[in-house]
Order: C-alpha cells, then sequence, then structure tokens
C-alpha cells in the first residue's frame, strides 16, 4: 500500500483535474487534504505546491507567471544619474555676491582683533596658573582639617 502524503494527494488532485483552472484546483486539493486529516494546508499552502508541481513538471496544469523582478541599473547608470543631480543642484544654487577687497580687508582686521583678544585672556588666566604652585607641600601624616585629633586616633 502507497504512503498517502501532501505531496501525493496534491499530485492526484492535479492528474484527476488537469484540464481546470489554477484557482478550481487549489480548491479541490485543500478540500481532499482536510479529507485526509491534513488541516494545516491552505489555500496559500496548496497554490505553492500546485505552482510547484507545474514547474517540476509532475502534473498537468498552468501555473501563472509571476511579475518580474526589474533590473537592477549597472553601476554606470548610476553614476550619470548622480552626476544629473549633482549638476542639477549646481545649477540651481544662486551664486554668493562677490565682496570687494575693501571689503575681505575690513573682515580680516576684525577677526585678527578678535584672535587677539582671545590670546590675551588665555595668557592671563595661564599666568596666573603658574603662579599657584602644582602640589601644596602638606605633611602625609598630619591630620586633616577636619577632623580632630581623637577622631583620626580612632580610625588608625
Amino acid at each position: 500500500m502507497a504512503k498517502v502524503t501532501k505531496t501525493s494527494i496534491t499530485l492526484s488532485v492535479m492528474n484527476a483535474h488537469g484540464d481546470k483552472p489554477m484557482d478550481a484546483v487549489v480548491a479541490l486539493i485543500v478540500k481532499a487534504q482536510h479529507k485526509a486529516g491534513f488541516l494545516d494546508v491552505t489555500d496559500k499552502i496548496a497554490a505553492g505546491a500546485y505552482r510547484w508541481a507545474v514547474n517540476k513538471g509532475m502534473a498537468p496544469g498552468a501555473a501563472p507567471v509571476r511579475g518580474a523582478k526589474p533590473e537592477k541599473a549597472s553601476a554606470k547608470e548610476k553614476a550619470v544619474k548622480r552626476m544629473a543631480k549633482e549638476t542639477v543642484a549646481k545649477a540651481v544654487k544662486p551664486e554668493a555676491p562677490k565682496k570687494s577687497a575693501e571689503e575681505i580687508d575690513r573682515i580680516k582686521a576684525a577677526n585678527m582683533a578678535r584672535m587677539k583678544a582671545v590670546l590675551a585672556k588665555t595668557k592671563q588666566t595661564v599666568r596666573k596658573d603658574e603662579d599657584a604652585p602644582a602640589f601644596a607641600e602638606t605633611d602625609a601624616f598630619a591630620a586633616p582639617a577636619f577632623l580632630t585629633k581623637d577622631e583620626v586616633t580612632a580610625l588608625v
């Protein structure tokens, strides 16, 4: 006795109803699967099995062709599109107004004055910090100012 499988049921239904359209055969496949006890088979699964059997040539039928994938653009086409976008962006960008030589000199002088003022401030703060000792000369064994001598001895 032959083993009853989902595939064998699908192929037998397809061979018996090879002249009918796919939608009708899929409904018959689902009905036969449920009758055989395979309740997990849905229309989507049956349609996939139908397409598989037709594509493999195991049963008669006509599987609809799925939509073809669009071809990917080549690297050259992508580069051309990118360059076209860049040229459009450059063409659309308004040109900045030209500044006169006098105006440029005035801006340079103002920037130089600002840099000198900042430098003078940083030199003052550096000199003040240089005058203070880096490390305070303290006795490591002296009692801290916030503790009394009794508290220090209690800790030690």
